[in-house]
C-alpha cells in the first residue's frame, strides 16, 4: 500500500506534532461526546498529515497519489455532507494555527471521503455505513489504501475478493501487500469486480448500505435482476 494508517489513537506512535493535535482535539471531547461522533476517521487525518510533515520525496508522492484516487464528494446525500462538514470543523478547530492555514476544512472532507470510500480494512469488518457516527462496529487498528486495488468495481455478484498479508509472514519485512483473488473463471475481457458489502442481505438493503458508504446507486445484473 502507499498508506497505511492507524484508526486507533492508542497505537499511534505520538511524535510531538501528534500530541499536540491529540491534546487540542481533547478540548473538543465533548463536542464530539454530544454529537455522538466516532474519532477514528480524525485520528487517521491527524496521522495522514504527520506523515505529510516528513517534508521528504515520500511525502510528496503520499500527497499525490491519495489525491489521485476518488472522493465522490458531488454524489453524497445533502445531509449526510453536511453532518461531515460540522465533523470537518471540530477537526480544523483541534489544529494548531499553522496546520489550520495549511489544512482547510474542504481538505479535511475531502480525505475523509476519499479515505472512507478506498481505504480496505485489514480484517473482515470495515467502518459502518456512517462512519461520522459513534457506535460504528469494526474494531481494526489498520486502514490501508492501494492504488490499483481501489480501481476495482463493485458487484453484487464479483467474481474475485480481496485479501492483506503481512510481509513479515512472506518476506520479513515490514509493510502489506494485497492479493486478488478470483472465485469463478474470468472472461477474456471480462471487468474484475469485488462486492464492497455483505452479500447476504436483500438487494433493497445492500443497495442502501452502499449509497450511504459509497455514495453511489448499485446497477449490477444482480441488484437489476432481483
Amino acid at each position: 500500500p502507499f498508506l497505511t494508517l492507524v484508526t486507533d489513537s492508542s497505537k499511534v506512535v505520538l511524535t510531538k506534532e501528534y500530541a499536540m493535535i491529540s491534546a487540542r482535539m481533547l478540548e473538543q471531547q465533548a463536542v464530539f461526546t454530544s454529537k455522538g461522533w466516532d474519532q477514528r476517521l480524525a485520528v487517521a487525518f491527524v496521522s495522514y498529515i504527520c506523515e505529510l510533515g516528513q517534508a521528504d520525496v515520500v511525502a510528496t508522492k503520499l500527497s499525490s497519489a491519495v489525491a489521485s484516487l476518488g472522493c465522490p464528494l458531488d454524489a453524497m446525500d445533502a445531509d449526510r455532507l453536511g453532518s461531515l462538514c460540522e465533523y470537518a470543523h471540530f477537526i480544523h478547530a483541534a489544529l494548531p494555527a499553522a496546520l489550520q492555514e495549511q489544512y482547510s476544512e474542504g481538505t479535511i472532507v475531502a480525505f475523509c471521503v476519499t479515505f472512507q470510500t478506498n481505504a480496505i480494512a485489514h480484517g473482515h469488518s470495515n467502518y459502518s455505513a456512517d462512519p461520522y457516527v459513534h457506535g460504528a462496529t469494526s474494531e481494526q487498528e489498520k486502514h490501508s489504501l492501494f492504488a490499483f486495488g481501489s480501481l476495482l468495481q463493485h458487484s453484487c455478484r464479483p467474481n474475485a475478493i480481496l485479501a492483506i498479508r503481512s510481509l513479515t509472514d512472506i518476506e520479513q519485512e515490514s509493510g502489506y501487500m494485497l492479493e486478488i483473488r478470483a472465485i469463478r473463471p474470468i472472461r477474456v475481457g471480462e471487468a474484475v469486480s469485488i462486492s464492497y458489502c455483505n452479500l447476504l442481505p436483500p438487494t433493497a438493503q445492500r443497495r442502501r448500505t452502499l449509497r450511504a458508504r459509497y455514495h453511489f446507486d448499485c446497477m449490477c445484473p444482480r441488484c437489476t435482476r432481483e
